[in-house]
């Protein structure tokens, strides 16, 4: 009866499902929760701000095919002490009165990257206590590929992003998944105990430690704990960097109107693989099953949406 099954409607399931459709498949998507997953919400994202980028202007015009993308600009500021630009650029180094940056690319871990990089000042202001706050643990127990993912400007460029396309979808994300999931099948259940009556092609979006029963123990994750505020910020995204426990605040009325204010608090929760936990999943990866696990969660991998999207099409070639 159907060609894929998905279990899942995150950005991947969604995805997946769209292009699949479009192909002519058959296709039937299995939801437990609210649809959208980590981007579900309207004029605000229940679980962090998700600025869409990519380079690829054949997905850019996919996604804008779906519902309006509007551009953005998203410069972030940093707060310790007061207000800085952020990601570190010459701006930043203005402000704090330095002329220039080591930027030793060599560190067996990520303080000895940062310092080799950057400096004892910059890493105190800006990188050590966001990073023992994020992950929970002391930076020189943190791999130094973590540090890697965070952009560092040798000119005056205070874009947190530098691909072609920067955007968000004017109507919220609502409307993205709402145009993804347009004439596709989507029933409430749970994937992982009704995905046995159908044989045909499986791909399942949530954890592979789950989809294995935990057979090995829990894959570990860090959290977020994500709460209302009632004042707005001097920028879309104020990291903060200093000592408090949270680590940024999102004014979402830059990119909506009647957007909300949130805050984010490292938590317990699985939101962020961690990059200790590797070795596990491995483990799970290696195990035989006639379903695919894939996405955010299925292969445990921190991924940005427009990789999400472009690893979903790529997996339907592969099918």
């Amino acid at each position: 009866m159907y060609d894929l099954i998905i279990g899942g409607a995150g950005l991947f399931g969604a995805t997946l499902a769209n292009y699949a459709k479009q192909k002519g498949k058959k296709v039937l998507v299995i939801e437990r929760g609210p649809i959208g997953g980590m981007c579900a919400g309207g004029n605000y994202s229940k679980y962090g701000i998700h600025v869409f980028h990519t380079s690829n202007r054949w997905l850019w015009e996919y996604v804008n095919g779906l519902t309006h993308f509007k551009p953005v600009h998203y410069s972030p500021l940093a707060f310790n002490d007061g207000y800085y630009s952020f990601p570190v650029n010459f701006l930043t180094l203005h402000q704090l009165g330095i002329h220039d940056l080591p930027m030793k690319n060599e560190g067996r871990n990520f303080e000895e990257l940062a310092l080799n990089m950057m400096g004892p000042v910059i890493y105190e202001k800006f990188f050590y206590h966001y990073t023992r706050k994020m992950w929970g643990r002391e930076p020189m127990d943190l791999p130094a590929s973590i540090l890697k993912r965070i952009p560092i400007r040798l000119d005056y460029t205070t874009s947190y992003y530098t691909d072609t396309y920067v955007g968000v979808p004017e109507q919220g994300y609502d409307a993205l998944f709402e145009s993804l999931l347009d004439g596709v099948e989507v029933v409430q259940d749970d994937f992982l105990k009704c995905q046995y009556k159908y044989d045909c092609k499986k791909v399942f979006t949530g954890s592979i430690d789950e989809l294995h029963g935990y057979k090995y123990g829990p894959l570990d994750y860090r959290g977020m704990r994500f709460t209302l505020s009632e004042d707005g910020g001097k920028a879309m995204a104020i990291n903060f960097t200093d000592e408090r426990s949270a680590v940024r605040k999102i004014d979402y009325s830059y990119l909506w109107e009647g957007g909300h204010t949130i805050i984010e608090t490292p938590d317990q929760g699985q939101f962020y693989p961690v990059p200790w936990g590797r070795k596990l999943y491995e483990q799970y990866a290696a195990l035989s099953t006639d379903v695919i696990c894939a996405g955010r969660l299925g292969s445990y991998r921190y991924l940005n949406m427009n990789e999400v999207m472009e690893q979903a099409i790529e997996l339907f070639w592969e099918l």
